[in-house]
């Protein structure tokens, strides 16, 4: 079950679980190549690029002169 379960949270779909797993339980470091990747990948896959891609070119979000 352990092993299964490990599996699942190293899969390659969710890059930000996969890092929380590299670095919180298998304790790689920063440097690791796996680790690199997978926070390369949280920028380019899934949640963080759709959140992205709605902030305005100036770097705010909906209207650029309301908070």
């Amino acid at each position: 079950m352990q092993e299964q379960l490990m599996n699942w949270l190293l899969e390659n779909e969710n890059p930000s679980i996969r890092y929380a797993t590299l670095t919180a339980f298998l304790n790689k470091p920063e440097s690791d190549s796996e680790v690199i990747a997978s926070k390369q990948d949280i920028m380019l896959k899934r949640l963080v690029p759709k959140i992205l891609e709605r902030q305005n070119s100036d770097g705010s979000w909906d209207v650029s002169d309301r908070f």
